[in-house]
């Protein structure tokens, strides 16, 4: 707990440009002021078992340990480092079974008031 006094919280939380750090740094700053886990979890709606992981961590490894680290898993089919031509984005989409779908245009004269006209003049000539 001593190791909690050597630390303002605060200030690393506004700091990091990670938001997760910024969530770990402040529900260290509510333990270190004596908030239960299950009240830090509460303010910060967070699990409460995310709450006990941080601060365990914390408390085993220093904030060393609260740093993001690599993880594990397929690697992404799609890198964006790439640079790619407008034309092959189309190709990568169809391969990887999307279809490029759009919105009509909308005509530069169109007024929803003349078609609201045009709806009430067409209903009066029915039978």
């Amino acid at each position: 707990m001593n190791c909690l006094q050597e630390y303002d919280f605060k200030k690393l939380a506004s700091q990091q440009k990670s938001v997760q750090m910024k969530m770990r740094m402040l529900a260290l700053d509510h333990f270190k002021d004596g908030s239960s886990r299950t009240q830090i979890a509460k303010y910060l709606k967070v699990s409460r078992t995310s709450v006990n992981k941080w601060v365990s961590t914390f408390l085993d490894e220093g904030i060393e340990g609260l740093k993001e680290k690599p993880r594990s898993g397929r690697p992404p089919f799609l890198t964006f480092g790439k640079h790619y031509h407008p034309d092959s984005i189309y190709y990568l989409l169809d391969n990887m079974g999307f279809s490029w779908v759009t919105s009509r245009s909308r005509h530069p004269k169109q007024s929803q008031q003349i078609q609201d006209d045009f709806k009430k003049t067409e209903n009066r000539n029915d039978p």
